[in-house]
């Protein structure tokens, strides 16, 4: 008699490092599938590269 494979739970509850591009859109993908996220960042604001090329030029 076979025996069924153990059912597989995800973890409701994940910690992304880094809040660059990549790290918030995982996080966002991982929150709209139902996941409780944490993000964490080193500095002080979010966004890193993005943010960066975000600014406007000197004049």
């Amino acid at each position: 008699m076979p025996v069924a494979a153990p059912e597989m739970h995800l973890p409701k509850r994940v910690a992304v490092i880094g809040a660059g591009i990549a790290g918030l859109t995982v996080a966002h993908e991982l929150a709209r599938r139902g996941y409780l996220v944490s993000i964490y960042e080193a500095n002080a604001e979010a966004g890193d590269f993005f943010r960066s090329t975000r600014r406007a030029a000197s004049r």
